[in-house]
């Protein structure tokens, strides 16, 4: 009888009873296995729904995207379109101002002066007003204008400068800097390094008023190439569908005009991309930067067309096109003319 209990007894264990359910126990137990299974079912299609809707809203957004999408009128804008290129005008930064900031806001550290100094002393003229008309020629010196440019050559320009807005003394200071590390019968861009270093100290950190920016690096920021970007940018928009290119052979000057402002001008010389004679113009457009006397304050900046020429054989459909598109920046003393031709007095 014992043997029998323990038999029962292992196998049932000594927590069976907690195991073993009542019938109530276990139909209670199967309503709630089907709710849950039913909540979960629910759960499920709702999950479901709620994918469908927002697959539909973004289906939704892409269609509206799309069709609010317009291309570009490529072909309003290649040909000249007005509406095309006065938008897209007002869309750009004033190119005066941003002109201006150039000059006013750019370390000079960032302008390639080591490597656009050399070739630019050739295109560079210095003069002074002496009487009404007449003009003193203080750069360049004989000798430079028709010779390879090394070191020796840009020290002459900025002495010449140097002397004009900053006087004597900080020439000499300059000079001595210059000669004591720069070697002048060598080639300029292999010592930028060293002509930015001298142009720091003597115009930077050793001046007495360092709130007033260096007229002299002033004039080397204003004469630089760099300083034509926004200008250049500002006449290929108004151009439009006028196509030019640097005239051949190239024709680029800058000349600084010292009277009772100072004036720094950069000339561009621009003609047709076409190879019809009949189709030709050519143009030559001024950017003009006007100084207070010693270079401490940019006043204006200003750029327009100044002579605009055709061939003899140009049409006059091209003649009316050109000067149709280009009326908005012409000087008021603007000469029109064919090639060859002197300039009206």
């Amino acid at each position: 009888m014992e043997d029998k209990e323990e038999k029962k007894q292992k196998k049932h264990g000594i927590f069976s009873f907690l195991k073993k359910k009542s019938k109530s126990a276990k139909f209670e137990e199967e309503g709630l296995e089907k709710e849950d299974k039913k909540e979960k079912k629910e759960k499920k299609e709702k999950k479901r729904k709620e994918e469908k809707e927002n697959e539909k809203k973004r289906h939704s957004v892409a269609v509206v995207e799309k069709k609010e999408y317009k291309e570009p009128n490529r072909k309003s804008y290649a040909q000249g379109g007005s509406v095309s290129i006065s938008s897209f005008m007002k869309s750009l930064p004033d190119w005066q101002e941003s002109t201006r900031r150039v000059i006013t806001d750019c370390s000079f550290e960032t302008f390639p002066i080591a490597g656009d100094l050399p070739r630019l002393l050739k295109h560079l003229s210095i003069v002074r007003e002496v009487s009404e008309g007449n003009y003193d020629t203080l750069f360049p010196k004989d000798g430079i204008v028709n010779k390879t440019s090394n070191a020796g050559d840009c020290l002459q320009v900025i002495t010449c400068v140097t002397q004009l807005l900053e006087g004597e003394e900080q020439a000499e200071k300059v000079e001595k800097e210059w000669n004591e590390t720069i070697v002048n019968d060598q080639d300029m861009s292999v010592q930028k390094t060293f002509l930015i270093k001298i142009l720091k100290k003597v115009f930077v950190e050793e001046t007495e008023n360092k709130e007033v920016p260096s007229p002299v690096i002033t004039f080397l920021k204003a004469i630089n190439q760099k300083i034509i970007a926004n200008s250049t940018m500002h006449l290929k928009i108004v151009c439009g569908n006028l196509f030019f290119k640097d005239s051949q052979p190239m024709f680029w000057e800058v000349a600084c005009i010292l009277q009772q402002k100072t004036y720094l001008i950069h000339y561009r010389k621009q003609e047709t991309t076409s190879k019809n004679p009949e189709e030709y113009f050519r143009f030559l457009w001024e950017l003009r930067l006007v100084f207070n006397s010693n270079l401490t304050q940019l006043e204006e900046v200003t750029m327009g067309i100044s002579c605009i020429e055709f061939k003899p054989e140009t049409t006059e459909a091209i003649r009316t096109s050109v000067l149709n598109t280009l009326k908005s920046i012409q000087f008021t003393d603007c000469q029109i003319k064919n090639v060859g031709e002197e300039d009206d007095q």
